[in-house]
């Protein structure tokens, strides 16, 4: 076992040598399906410059640049907090964003931060590492836990200084995470998080049909776009 993971380590860390080659060549949208460009245009039609620096949390970064929703800022001279699950991941990060704070954790909803949860894969190995509740310490395979206030409240002291963006990608846990955030403590210009559905009809209809949605319009935010997976919620300068 550990020699496949070492395996699958390795194979992965080479992989993005060669993708951080290859965006360095190729000027394009880093994120899955363009989120990070429509966030940017987001962002422009909030009245913020795109020379201005902001900040960012990115929550289940897994990747320096492929796939990222933030690396496209962080070009631009932003920097902010990353988190994930891996000493790997925390490698290449160090690398490759040095101006940005990794977290080895996995971050979940309030309630839920005193719980004990196992890593399901390792590495570098699956662009969807899972975290699932553990019934007790598991020494090969238990997280580090923390909840998202704690983990918004360690950066406030710079990450609302202009605009600033909440990516989360926590594979199933998006929204109770969203819920749980006191958006009047923490003032994010954009909210991105996923919600998976197969059809197209019952993505359009989820997407004011659920309390997630109330819950980000009470605080003032707009369901701006939706990027595939990705809702997109903005609010606007007042």
């Amino acid at each position: 076992m550990k020699i496949k993971n070492v395996l699958t380590n390795f194979l992965g860390i080479a992989n993005v040598l060669l993708t951080f080659i290859f965006y360095l060549v190729k000027n394009r949208s880093f994120s899955q399906l363009g989120e990070d460009l429509v966030i940017k245009n987001q962002l422009q039609w909030a009245g913020y410059s795109s020379k201005e620096k902001g900040a960012y949390v990115d929550i289940g970064c897994y990747h320096p640049l492929d796939g990222s929703n933030t690396y496209i800022f962080y070009r631009k001279g932003s920097s902010g907090i990353v988190v994930d699950i891996g000493k790997s991941k925390k490698l290449l990060f160090n690398i490759f964003r040095r101006r940005d704070k990794f977290i080895n954790s996995a971050v979940v909803p309030d309630s839920m931060a005193n719980d004990s949860f196992k890593f399901v894969t390792t590495g570098y190995g699956s662009k969807t590492d899972q975290v699932e509740v553990s019934e007790g310490y598991d020494p090969d395979h238990s997280v580090n836990v923390i909840g998202i206030s704690a983990l918004l409240e360690s950066g406030k002291r710079y990450l609302f200084k202009s605009w600033s963006i909440l990516s989360i990608d926590a594979e199933g846990m998006d929204q109770s995470i969203v819920e749980s955030i006191n958006f009047d403590d923490y003032p994010f210009t954009i909210v991105a998080f996923e919600n998976f559905f197969d059809d197209p009809c019952e993505k359009i209809k989820s997407a004011i049909g659920n309390s997630t949605h109330v819950y980000l319009t009470n605080y003032g935010y707009i369901l701006q776009s939706i990027c595939g997976p990705t809702y997109i919620y903005i609010k606007y300068k007042r």
